[in-house]
């Protein structure tokens, strides 16, 4: 079967909407919001996923849309929609402004928005070099087909996903910048099975910014990771729920430090008063032991956004 890759065309996201998104800006402080943002996206993803020696599944899917927020105080509100005309937008940022019931004859002064920052300059072809849907879907069936080296592996599957976003924002303070994110992964699952033993093994991978990473992915390498992970599995002894110091190491200890703590890091979290955070700038709130850096500037890593 010969798989063929669609690429949807980009809409442009550029100076020329920087009058209506000036006037959209303009008409939300005239109703009295303090601060206006609004955050237009276009979208190109893809979704493949291979179980034994078949590619069972390919999703690709498609969006385009615009988030507006608006803030008041210490009140947002919060409007979607996936229509971009002039009328759309102003329907949105009405319909967010009387979220928040404000009746304020006070206006913001709204100087215009600044010139474009382009963060996406050698970013533009990142579509087009991409793997396709065939390299993709090969390169998943060679890693599934080493797999069965160990033949205890009762089930195989390997999957990938990548997300292209192309974004520009505009708010009130004069920011307008656009931007081309790109985040792959791809990962490995297996199922061990010896007699009343059983056990499980899966590893996932993935980057940013990194337009051949898949296709420069070492996936046998992987592949043996994961069976060594499943075969260390299969034949363990159960541990009793008890209490246990643990070491959290990076990757997905970033994860769990994440849920636990980062949503409620989040600026409107803190502005509402909501988390234990609040009002603890420049306190101490974990152990010393404990060392977070939110940076986004690692090269290639998956929060990574310069």
């Amino acid at each position: 079967m010969v798989l063929t890759s669609y690429i949807n065309k980009a809409i442009d996201f550029d100076e020329e909407n920087k009058q209506l998104l000036e006037e959209i800006i303009s008409h939300g402080l005239s109703l009295g919001a303090d601060f206006v943002e609004i955050f237009l996206e276009n979208t190109d993803n893809i979704s493949v996923l291979v179980e034994e020696d078949f590619i069972t599944s390919v999703s690709p899917s498609f969006g385009k849309g615009a988030g507006i927020r608006i803030f008041k105080d210490k009140r947002d509100g919060f409007v979607s929609t996936n229509d971009l005309s002039r009328k759309g937008l102003i329907s949105s940022i009405t319909q967010a402004i009387e979220m928040l019931d404000i009746n304020s004859t006070t206006i913001k002064r709204f100087e215009g928005l600044e010139n474009l920052r382009d963060y996406s300059i050698d970013k533009n072809t990142w579509l087009e070099t991409i793997p396709t849907v065939n390299e993709i879907g090969e390169k998943l069936l060679s890693s599934t087909n080493f797999l069965k080296k160990e033949e205890k592996v009762n089930v195989r599957k390997g999957s990938y996903a990548r997300n292209w976003q192309k974004v520009i924002i505009a708010s009130s303070d004069g920011t307008f910048a656009k931007d081309i994110r790109l985040h792959q992964t791809v990962g490995l699952n297996v199922i061990a099975l010896d007699k009343q033993y059983r056990s499980s093994g899966s590893r996932r991978f993935g980057s940013s910014d990194s337009p051949n990473e898949f296709k420069n992915w070492n996936h046998e390498e992987a592949a043996n990771e994961v069976l060594d992970s499943s075969m260390n599995m299969l034949y363990a002894d159960y541990v009793d729920a008890c209490q246990k110091p643990v070491v959290l190491a990076n990757k997905f200890g970033g994860v769990i430090f994440h849920e636990a703590c980062g949503h409620l890091l989040e600026t409107t979290q803190i502005e509402r008063g909501t988390t234990p955070f609040a009002n603890k700038l420049n306190k101490k709130i974990a152990h010393e032991a404990v060392t977070a850096v939110d940076e986004g500037v690692s090269s290639g890593s998956f929060g990574h956004y310069l």
